[in-house]
């Protein structure tokens, strides 16, 4: 069997503490690649410097540098439209890969566009969190039907991270250029990818997602993470109408606008836009309730 063509699209921005590590996990992969693109956005701080010293041993890693400050979404869109290779892993300047990590994702991956794997959190130490990805963002399962995942996707948050993506090329041909109202490059090609191609989950743990400051609270895989989901997309317009601009762009960019994904996304759309009245806000309540199984992946139980 031939070894496919992969490339890694890395970006960095001040990662001297940890991109060391990050680079040397690469390239301990089972699975051989064709090339690691890196752009780094301007750093400041020695990072430069060591993406230079990594490229002078190793012909496959490429770096460019930023003349400027451009954010890590155009940043992350920089480096990918640089790959050539058929499939492109995604990847973060502080994450820690498994050496299976690419071996696992090409496996899966299949006629999707898209495949994703687990994580295991890690704290700016290194150390266990004691939380999976998955877990954190509160999914006790995750659903192979990617319908069905979308309802989860859309109206509750995403199990899928960007450095535990691969992504094939041909995907970009709908994926690029990330629309700008898009707040996160990951966020974006789920969303693209249910509707556009498919995407496969593991739940197998493929890299060590590393997690700074207090952004790790605990709340978000408790009852009450889902129930604040619920009130604030019941309530709160402005909740609403972030997920009609991704729906709608993802309407803009779906190839057959007249395929069962697209009259989905009508109706998902339809669901959204009536939270602006004192009745929308009743029928999704009573939507919600009926569907709270497929929309947060968990059956009622949990509640007690």
């Amino acid at each position: 069997m031939s070894t496919p063509k992969i490339s890694i699209a890395l970006a960095t921005y001040n990662g001297i503490k940890y991109i060391t590590e990050q680079l040397d996990s690469i390239l301990s992969q089972t699975l051989c690649f064709h090339e690691i693109i890196i752009c780094d956005d301007n750093s400041s701080d020695g990072t430069w410097n060591i993406l230079e010293k990594y490229a002078s041993t190793d012909s496959r890693i490429k770096v460019f540098k930023n003349t400027k400050n451009i954010g890590f979404k155009l940043n992350f869109e920089n480096a990918i439209s640089k790959c050539c290779g058929e499939y492109i892993a995604l990847c973060d300047q502080d994450d820690i890969w498994f050496p299976s990590h690419l071996e696992t994702l090409y496996n899966i991956i299949g006629n999707n566009m898209v495949a994703c794997g687990n994580s295991i959190l890690i704290n700016a130490k290194g150390e266990k969190i004691g939380l999976t990805l998955q877990e954190m963002e509160s999914f006790n399962y995750v659903p192979k039907d990617n319908m069905l995942l979308a309802y989860s996707v859309i109206f509750f948050r995403s199990p899928f991270q960007g450095a535990s993506m691969l992504i094939k090329k041909d995907f970009l041909n709908y994926a690029l250029p990330i629309p700008d109202s898009i707040k996160y490059h990951d966020s974006w090609f789920a969303n693209l990818s249910l509707f556009c191609g498919g995407i496969i989950y593991t739940d197998e743990i493929i890299n060590q997602y590393r997690m700074h400051g207090n952004n790790v609270t605990g709340t978000r895989v408790s009852v009450r993470s889902k129930i604040r989901t619920l009130v604030s997309l019941i309530l709160f317009r402005h909740k609403s109408l972030e997920r009609i601009n991704t729906v709608r762009w993802v309407q803009r960019r779906i190839p057959n606008k007249d395929s069962k994904e697209a009259l989905f996304l009508k109706k998902i759309e339809k669901i959204l836009d009536r939270s602006s009245s004192t009745g929308g806000k009743i029928l999704n309540f009573i939507f919600f309730m009926k569907h709270y199984s497929i929309v947060f992946n968990a059956d009622y139980k949990h509640w007690i």
